[in-house]
């Protein structure tokens, strides 16, 4: 009898570290993977709906004219808007950044020209958060 109670407390004990693992390895675990991944696929979407692909119409220092020809939210496809650019703009022609802290502010009518193509990212009320554009391919 002694044998059987020894087994049973060892077997009880066993089925409880193993329950316990379990719960932990949910817990700690599996359940915030899947709430990051819930929370990451949200901030895609966000950043998806973002996105602008346009043509330059004007350009001033401080902001841009653009005709947008894709647009993420789907909204803006086709119209005409005015995009504010500032000092927290991230500026990227091809694989160079134009800006940064310790940078010069980028004057945007040296660089750009109406008809160019750019890409945006932009955030409620017009600012660009992001503008990106591949640098000239045209032979001399």
């Amino acid at each position: 009898m002694n044998k059987k109670l020894a087994s049973m407390i060892v077997g009880a004990a066993l089925l409880g570290c193993v329950v316990g693992a379990v719960g932990d390895h949910y817990y700690y675990i599996t359940k915030p993977q899947k709430i990051a991944a819930q929370e990451a696929q949200k901030q895609q979407e966000r950043l998806n709906q973002m996105v602008r692909h346009a043509k330059v119409i004007e350009v001033k220092p401080d902001q841009l004219v653009v005709h947008v020809i894709k647009s993420g939210n789907g909204q803006d496809e086709g119209k005409k808007i005015t995009v504010s650019i500032d000092d927290r703009t991230n500026i990227q022609k091809g694989n160079e950044l134009l800006n940064g802290p310790m940078m010069p502010p980028v004057d945007l009518t040296k660089e750009l020209r109406p008809e160019m193509k750019v890409d945006l990212m932009v955030d409620q009320g017009n600012k660009a958060v992001a503008l990106y554009w591949e640098p000239d391919n045209i032979a001399q």
